[in-house]
């Protein structure tokens, strides 16, 4: 969730994002409701000024699974509302597995 700003001393606008770290909303509705919690914070409104606004269409959804491959390998899945990345990986099998895998999901086709 990103909060913007448009000040008179600026030219455009700027953000600050919120991320709690390992405090997964688990409903939209617990999301919305952080969101609207961090838009009202009228300290964080002093501290950086302008009028707050929530910026629907640049809300970014992901969640990174961190995977533990039976070789020992260590990798990590991340999922987005258009895309599946894989990172730190060596071993192409386990690219393989996860390609074989996302084809057998209707809502990543």
């Amino acid at each position: 969730m990103k909060r913007r700003y448009r000040t008179w001393q600026s030219s455009g606008p700027g953000s600050a994002s919120a991320r709690p770290a390992w405090q997964p909303c688990s409903r939209q509705t617990s999301f919305t409701a952080v969101a609207n919690r961090i838009l009202a914070d009228t300290q964080i409104t002093a501290a950086l000024g302008g009028t707050p606004a929530r910026d629907f269409g640049g809300e970014k959804y992901t969640a990174t699974l961190k995977c533990h491959d039976a070789n020992g390998e260590i990798y990590y899945v991340n999922f987005s509302r258009d895309q599946v990345s894989l990172t730190s990986y060596s071993d192409e099998a386990i690219r393989s597995r996860l390609e074989t895998w996302a084809d057998t999901v209707a809502a990543l086709a």
